[in-house]
């Protein structure tokens, strides 16, 4: 209940939701421009397999952050 409401509050689905294609909420794919061109939106479900269910609290924070998810390979 916390994080939906967190969520409702901080506007997340705006960005985070595809709505005008028909998206689930918070499964990200929202097109969004930008100066090094169209970014897809992340999904922030708790869905453990495709959204961030999975990752830990240090790993929210780090994106939250840094922009940088767990899975990120540095190159």
């Amino acid at each position: 209940m916390r994080a939906r409401l967190s969520r409702r509050a901080a506007g997340c689905d705006q960005c985070h939701s595809d709505s005008k294609n028909g998206g689930a909420p918070y499964a990200g794919g929202r097109l969004m421009a930008s100066e090094f061109g169209a970014i897809a939106t992340p999904n922030i479900t708790p869905d453990k397999a495709t959204g961030i269910g999975g990752w830990s609290q240090a790993d929210f924070v780090q994106a939250m952050r840094w922009a940088i998810a767990p899975t990120a390979r540095i190159t």
